[in-house]
């Protein structure tokens, strides 16, 4: 008897089949997105010309402030031979930089009287620069056979138009400097319209355009200066190496500075500086910012203290200073509310925003060399207040329209009984009282006396607060932005 053996049949899962049918599509659909994502991040491409092409090939970088914002995907010559095309793709976040006014150049090894650029190009492989512009979309430039001469400095800066009868020297790059600083550049020379003059256009940085006042004098600062006598010797004065190269300008503002200029300004370019010039030391506000954004300054206010003298020949001049609320009232200087012996009785007034106090109705709390006047302050925001720490920069805040006074760290000294001493800082009765405001952090941190020496006094701790809280402030007072 025979017996048949069960056969097995074999399937595949059907779960199984669907799986391997959709690895294909899942990978096709991956492609794409990824293509998709690719396409939609490029960006729009440019032809830039140039009369060599200095080095240049497919696949090097378009950089601003070293960071590639593109690529270069050709470099071919034009149909008419006679100049270099380079095709650049930007990067998609970088589109923007494409608009009328944009600069561009082969960053390359270069030794000039401006300095030495681009070394890092000796090694690797030279990359395109962008100065961008602010102009209408465009897609066709010219590029530049060298790197231009603001290249590298802060935009938003000063350029002005020095008139001189010669040239002196000056080349494009050279120095502007202040005491023989550095604070900006020639950018070009040139023969004026009607060629009478040489017009010599100078740009100065943004943190120092504040130097450069009504008075500001200007100067040819170019070679060597020699000097001497039979006695005294030869004296050789140089501004710096790159003047004697290149040439150079040096400019010097008077004590009475007058108000600051605007681009476009002209000046004349003295051949040679006179000797005067060199002894002004105004003190002007340099810095990329007076204060810390959102700062709320202090609006001081002006008082006078007056009485009626008990004798005709008695001492009758008012005193006159600045008031400056705080939270709690007033802060003044004590000599503001305190009347000399001389005074008759219940004579003495402080008068300030327009009104009359007689002083003995007012509640006057003593603070050291100050007074705290219990008045309730203005309806506006009230700064932030504290206490004085080791000397650092500040600033001089009075009256609205009246420009703030800079107090540099090197004119002030720690005094053993607190504050600090101002030396040098050229100060007068006109800023008694006024506020001395941290350029840190734009706090309050003294009050400024002027009597037989000129000092700051420090703002108690106790009147310690954060910026804006004040009893019953309006709410639609805004801070004072002080940038």
């Amino acid at each position: 008897m025979t017996v048949e053996l069960p056969v097995a049949e074999v399937t595949t899962a059907p779960r199984r089949r669907w799986l391997m049918l959709m690895l294909p599509v899942l990978a096709v659909l991956v492609c794409a997105v990824l293509a998709w994502r690719g396409w939609r991040a490029r960006g729009p491409v440019l032809e830039i010309r140039f009369s060599e092409g200095y080095g240049l090939k497919a696949g090097d970088t378009l950089r601003y402030r070293d960071l590639a914002v593109g690529e270069v995907v050709d470099v071919r010559l034009a149909e008419s031979m006679d100049s270099v095309l380079a095709l650049v793709r930007l990067r998609h976040d970088a589109t923007q930089m494409a608009r009328t006014g944009s600069r561009f150049w082969v960053v390359k090894p270069e030794i000039s009287l401006a300095g030495v650029r681009g070394l890092d190009t000796m090694i690797g492989s030279r990359y395109l620069a962008i100065a961008p512009g602010t102009g209408d979309r465009q897609l066709y430039f010219e590029g530049l056979d060298a790197s231009p001469v603001l290249a590298g400095l802060e935009p938003g800066g000063l350029e002005l138009v020095l008139e001189a009868t010669t040239s002196g020297g000056l080349r494009a790059g050279a120095p502007v400097s202040y005491r023989q600083l550095p604070v900006g550049r020639v950018v070009g020379v040139a023969l004026a319209s009607d060629a009478a003059t040489v017009e010599v256009r100078i740009y100065i940085e943004p943190t120092y355009s504040s130097l450069v006042r009504k008075g500001t004098m200007f100067w040819n600062a170019s070679g060597i200066d020699l000097s001497g006598g039979v006695f005294s010797g030869l004296t050789i004065e140089v501004d710096s190496l790159q003047s004697i190269l290149s040439g150079g300008i040096s400019f010097a503002t008077p004590d009475d500075p007058g108000p600051e200029v605007a681009t476009g300004r002209r000046f004349i370019l003295h051949r040679r500086v006179k000797d005067d010039w060199t002894e002004w030391h105004p003190s002007l506000m340099v810095g990329d910012g007076l204060m810390p954004d959102g700062t709320i300054l202090p609006r001081p206010l002006r008082a006078r203290l007056v009485w009626t003298g008990d004798r005709m020949w008695s001492d009758t001049d008012p005193r006159a200073g600045w008031l400056i609320p705080v939270p709690g009232g007033l802060l003044a200087p004590a000599d503001l509310v305190e009347p000399p012996d001389s005074a008759r009785a219940g004579t003495a007034r402080l008068e300030w925003d327009g009104v009359s106090h007689p002083l003995a109705e007012l509640r006057i709390e003593p603070l050291g060399p100050l007074m705290l006047i219990g008045a309730r302050p203005p309806g506006h925001r009230l700064p932030q207040v504290r206490a004085l720490r080791a000397p650092e920069d500040c600033v001089l805040i009075s009256q609205a329209g009246i420009a703030p006074h800079p107090l540099a760290a090197g004119k002030l000294r720690s005094m053993k009984e607190g504050g600090w001493l101002v030396a040098g800082a050229g100060l007068d009765g006109r800023w008694h009282g006024a506020a001395v405001v941290a350029r840190s952090d734009g706090a309050l941190v003294g009050v400024l006396l002027v009597d037989a020496q000129v000092r700051v006094a420090s703002v108690s701790d106790a009147q310690s607060t954060p910026a804006g809280t004040a009893q019953d402030a309006k709410p639609d007072e805004q801070s004072a932005d002080a940038k």
